[in-house]
């Protein structure tokens, strides 16, 4: 898997590109607001209140790389990182 930027402070991390056996599945909201239903149901039956809103917008979910990027994340947060700057040879792209 390729990454484009590693942003620490929004946790979040860009993929370019994929490793050769990863991919990438959307999750349309009707699939995701079934689980978002289950789980208000739950808590209504808990006498909770506090509900999860429906979404409108597909989610993405990449798998295999999914375990790396965790990796990732944990290690930020522990503060295990170093800047690594490298010259990018454009005569190859």
């Amino acid at each position: 898997m390729k990454t484009d930027a590693c942003d620490k402070d929004k946790e979040t991390v860009k993929i370019t590109e994929l490793a050769e056996g990863d991919f990438k599945r959307d999750i349309p909201p009707e699939e995701v607001n079934a689980l978002i239903a289950a789980i208000n149901e739950m808590r209504a039956e808990n006498g909770e209140t506090d509900f999860e809103a429906p979404i409108t917008e597909t989610g993405h979910s990449i798998y295999y790389g999914e375990h790396a990027l965790m990796r990732i994340k944990e290690e930020l947060n522990k503060g295990n990182f170093r800047r690594i700057n490298a010259e990018v040879d454009k005569t190859k792209h």
